[in-house]
């Protein structure tokens, strides 16, 4: 998974390869707290957040897949 840019200003942009089967993207802040979640159309590879509503900070981007779980960490400027 290729999440980008990193820092990021207001906008993600976030690509994966078609056999990962991403199903879910979650936002969390460094607190655990849940900032937002989303269902992915089962025949993307890419998705684009818009962070411009959060403060600037940590941030951790929970993908669920087929096969797991994989978290990213991205700064919000």
């Amino acid at each position: 998974i290729a999440v980008f840019p990193n820092p990021v200003l207001d906008q993600v942009r976030i690509q994966w390869d078609a056999a990962l089967h991403v199903e879910n993207i979650s936002v969390y802040g460094l607190d655990g707290k849940l900032i937002f979640s989303e269902t992915v159309q089962t025949d993307g590879t890419t998705s684009s957040l818009n962070l411009s509503a959060v403060t600037n900070g940590i941030y951790f981007i929970k993908f669920t897949t087929q096969k797991g779980t994989i978290t990213e960490k991205i700064i919000k400027k």
